[in-house]
């Protein structure tokens, strides 16, 4: 389901697509990208290990302009990444959810492991136990993806 890619800037540093957020929604011809199989409508899940599924476009496209020459980008069916990330959403909010607890940014300290079927997912979570009290709560969870 997640495959990895290792994409070559070309001369003027580019890698040869384009991407809203972290979907790829275009590929030039003739680029690193089209020569490494990069398909359209996939989620960049990590660049060279670092997760970026909640990246904007202007901090993924930093990070790949300040990436070296060979960048190393997992990636997911777009399809996939909208299962994934709604039983993530769903897993929280049944888990973790109550009157006083909030998720705190569970995509910026996510980190993901694929496996066989699925991925492994590790993120965490805030809970406002008092006004002035917070706890951070680690969790992880395995995601089940059809094929």
């Amino acid at each position: 389901l997640a495959r990895t890619i290792t994409l070559h800037k070309d001369a003027v540093g580019l890698l040869g697509f384009s991407h809203k957020d972290n979907l790829i929604t275009s590929v030039m011809k003739e680029s690193s990208a089209s020569r490494n199989g990069l398909l359209i409508n996939q989620r960049i899940v990590e660049v060279d290990g670092r997760n970026v599924m909640a990246f904007k476009n202007k901090k993924l496209k930093e990070l790949l302009e300040d990436a070296p020459m060979a960048v190393t980008l997992t990636l997911m069916p777009a399809e996939f990444y909208g299962e994934l990330t709604k039983k993530l959403v769903n897993f929280t909010r049944t888990y973790f959810l109550n009157a006083t607890a909030q998720i705190l940014a569970f995509y910026a300290f996510c980190t993901t492991k694929t496996l066989e079927g699925g991925i492994i997912l590790c993120f965490a979570t805030q809970r406002r136990n008092k006004p002035k009290t917070v706890n951070i709560m680690p969790a992880c969870m395995f995601v089940q993806l059809s094929a």
